[in-house]
């Protein structure tokens, strides 16, 4: 299933229901392990942060239930990891209970809303690809995610972290050799985007967190 104007997105309802079971399996061995520790990009120190829904081709930031959960994932391993840190949960202090409420959702930024909620850093992004197999491919399931991302510093006014698009595609399973693409074993489109999208989400908890997933294990998501 691969994002793009035509059919991009063509079970929204599964994909979302498949992000939220994952979610609740985020303490319960069901995510990659994690690897040993590095120096991480961002450290928190007791700032808050704010992980905004990603925009999707088809949806604003906060338009975005797909968008939405991946954030969630990103902030659920950050905590396994950083059980202390400060992470501003849009579900428990939602938009519509600050003064962004009569706001057009289409036009809200990131950026705003992190200020309105008091955060120190935003983590935010786009989700420009994402896809379970190749376009015109049949019964060959290959998931693939090509994401921009990048934290602000709300106090300097800064983006003290980037991730371009062209940088990294992220890949379910993970390339043999680190460069041949393999197919999945599983025979469900949607199972294989929620493993893409999981490795993505880890990949993005380790700029705070400094661990990585352990390679070897990635396919057993």
């Amino acid at each position: 299933m691969a994002i793009g104007r035509r059919n991009r997105i063509r079970r929204p309802a599964a994909i979302v229901a498949l992000l939220a079971a994952a979610l609740t399996g985020l303490g319960s061995g069901c995510l990659p392990t994690f690897g040993a520790a590095g120096r991480a990009k961002v450290r928190l120190h007791g700032r808050k942060l704010l992980v905004a829904p990603f925009r999707m081709p088809n949806a604003a930031y906060f338009e975005s239930k797909v968008g939405a959960l991946f954030a969630r994932q990103v902030e659920g391993m950050i905590h396994a990891d950083l059980p202390k840190a400060k992470i501003i949960n849009l579900d428990a202090v939602p938009i519509e209970l600050t003064s962004l409420a009569n706001v057009d959702r289409a036009r809200l930024t990131p950026v705003m809303v992190a200020r309105e909620m008091g955060a120190d850093y935003v983590l935010y992004g786009e989700i420009h690809m994402l896809q379970g197999k190749k376009p015109k491919s049949f019964g060959v399931l290959q998931g693939m995610l090509i994401m921009s991302a990048r934290v602000v510093d709300l106090n300097d006014g800064k983006v003290v972290w980037r991730l371009q698009p062209s940088s990294k595609k992220y890949h379910y399973p993970p390339l043999l050799a680190g460069t041949e693409l393999i197919p999945a074993y599983e025979t469900d489109e949607e199972d294989v985007i929620r493993k893409v999208m999981l490795t993505a989400a880890l990949e993005l908890a380790a700029v705070f967190t400094g661990r990585k997933p352990e390679p070897e294990k990635e396919s057993k998501l």
